[in-house]
């Protein structure tokens, strides 16, 4: 660069910033004889602060520039960002992806978002407020940011319209939205509830664990509203039940059997989960279905060893999983496969009781099993050690609840026959 550091240093609220003019024009002479700019649509400028510059916070910005080279002058993306991103004198580090993502969506045109208390970097939820969480760094870039919240996917065309759902006044739907990381190829991403005119309105999205949306830097998997007031600087402000000034706690993490109620007579009620997201009821001046029947169907039974000798021991695993509301009075019958023994004091289970009738079933008394959380049953039998055949072993479990049950089997083969291929080689 042809000048000194501190003729590309500005003080800006009470710390540093790079003076973008400066460091526009001499970054991109330096790199012009090199670089034909017409195929792109974006530059990041990085340099250096001087070390005495390296006080109070050192800011990144991130917009559009005018670029008049290669070509006629159009409008191109860009991001400032001083290298030594941080906070306090000698709080020296790397760039972050996570603020190259932030301020590259300011470059796309995305404003910040925030909770409702008036402090911009506070929300989690978006990439494009609080950015910074707890994670296991990647050794080259870093801690990866979350993703974007749905409103701004939507502002910038990531979300096309067949997959956001507007609520209207005066109707209510059922809802199944995916999550906003890595959903399905099809379904619903975005809901929008209209409030007062075409500048107000709340946003509803599923928020899970997947890709970018990781756990530490996520707050969790629930649902999550906005209200959205496109008059303000920052539009969108997350909804915090309990008004704690924490947009990153429960308050803010609509689950199911929970319920928001809005302006307008708005209403928006967690009726169950799925493994890639929420079913969600949302009335607009009407009121909407708020709970879904009890869907054990998940659930699959296994075995430590499916394929045990004479004399030999296998543990039988049952994992319940409920989705949707809570399943009251589950009770998971088991019968022991022909051939076979319960091997005492094996039973077990991770919630409720367990007895052995004297008809020799394992009866699992779990109780009341809410949406998402599993119970894992186990048991271990001990196969015959007169039997001399292959054999086809059974094991047969029902799980029963106050409206519904589910047939569940595990098949093991006792003495399997074991053929050895001979190798051929070319």
């Amino acid at each position: 660069m042809p000048n000194a550091g501190n003729y590309y240093a500005e003080a800006y609220r009470g710390g540093y910033r790079l003076n973008m003019t400066r460091a526009t024009d001499d970054c991109l002479n330096a790199a012009d004889p090199q670089i034909d700019f017409s195929p792109y649509d974006g530059v990041v400028i990085l340099l250096p602060l001087p070390a005495d510059k390296l006080t109070g916070t050192i800011w990144a910005f991130g917009g559009s520039m005018y670029l008049k080279r290669d070509g006629p002058g159009r409008y191109i993306r860009a991001a400032w960002i001083p290298v030594e991103i941080g906070a306090g004198a000698g709080n020296v580090r790397e760039v972050p992806v996570s603020l190259l993502a932030h301020e590259m969506g300011h470059g796309f045109g995305l404003p910040h978002s925030s909770g409702p208390y008036g402090q911009v970097y506070d929300s989690r939820w978006d990439v494009m407020s609080g950015a910074f969480g707890v994670c296991s760094p990647e050794p080259v870039y870093g801690c990866p940011s979350q993703h974007t919240m749905g409103y701004h996917k939507e502002l910038i065309s990531w979300i096309p319209d067949g997959r956001k759902v507007v609520i209207p006044s005066g109707t209510a739907k059922l809802v199944e939205l995916m999550r906003l990381a890595q959903p399905k190829s099809n379904g619903y991403l975005l809901a929008q509830i209209p409030l007062e005119d075409a500048d107000h309105f709340y946003t509803v999205e599923a928020r899970r664990i997947a890709g970018y949306d990781y756990r530490g830097l996520l707050p969790g998997e629930a649902i999550v509203i906005h209200e959205v007031d496109k008059t303000r600087s920052e539009p969108a402000h997350v909804i915090d039940a309990d008004g704690n000034g924490d947009v990153n706690d429960e308050g803010a993490m609509w689950r199911t059997g929970e319920t928001f109620t809005g302006r307008n007579g708005v209403t928006v009620c967690v009726a169950g989960s799925t493994a890639t997201g929420f079913f969600v009821g949302i009335g607009n001046g009407q009121t909407p279905q708020c709970e879904l029947a009890a869907d054990l169907s998940s659930s699959a039974t296994s075995a430590s060893n499916s394929l045990p000798n004479a004399g030999q021991t296998a543990t039988l695993y049952t994992d319940l999983v409920n989705m949707h509301a809570t399943a009251q009075g589950v009770v998971v019958t088991s019968t022991l496969p022909a051939g076979t023994a319960y091997v005492t004091g094996t039973a077990k289970t991770s919630q409720g009781v367990v007895e052995l009738t004297p008809a020799g079933e394992l009866v699992f008394t779990v109780g009341a099993l809410k949406d998402g959380a599993p119970a894992r049953l186990s048991y271990a039998i001990r196969v015959n050690k007169n039997l001399r055949d292959p054999t086809v072993l059974t094991a047969r479990s029902k799980a029963a609840w106050n409206g519904g049950s589910l047939p569940l089997t595990h098949t093991l083969i006792a003495n399997a026959e074991r053929v050895n291929l001979p190798s051929a080689a070319k």
